[in-house]
This record gives C-alpha cells, structure tokens and sequence, in this order.
C-alpha cells in the first residue's frame, strides 16, 4: 500500500489524504508502515488495519516534520494499539 493511497484521513473519510508529502517523508512513512504491519499476526496484516496505522501515520507527519525513528515509532505504537484492541 502507498501512502499516497490511503484511505480514511480523519477530516476525509470517503476520500484520499489531501495533503502531499514531500517524496522522503513518504519513503520514510512507506517503511515505517511495512515494517510495523509486519509484526501484525496474519489475520491482522490486512488492508483495514495497515490504513489504520497509515493514516496514523499521516496524522503525526501533519504535526510537523519527523524523522524516520519517530514515523517508526508512531507506526509501532497504532500497531500496539490494535493488538491491545483485538485482545492479542
């Protein structure tokens, strides 16, 4: 999944993220998302959960500029989050 293509913004439910990112602080979130839905057991790796954590992720880049640890992180953290709601 590209960030570019997710779905569920907050202020946009139905539509695309409005904003764009520069090509690096898409990269960095790209990885980040991959890497975290990678810990996700099998029947969590799906696309509703990775858009949660993307637009988790577009939310905090909204804040202001981020580096790759802290994307990672964030990513991680909704990750954390969906596995404490999903009883896992």
């Amino acid at each position: 999944m590209k960030m570019q293509n997710v779905r569920g913004a907050r202020n946009e439910q139905d539509g695309l993220i409005a904003e764009s990112f520069d090509p690096g602080t898409r990269f960095d979130m790209e990885r980040a998302l991959d890497k975290a839905c990678a810990a996700l057991p099998g029947k969590l790796n799906n696309h509703d959960f990775r858009r949660r954590v993307a637009v988790k992720l577009a939310d905090r880049v909204r804040k202001g500029p981020c580096s790759a640890d802290v994307l990672n992180s964030a990513a991680l953290d909704e990750v954390e989050n969906l596995r404490r709601r999903r009883g896992r």
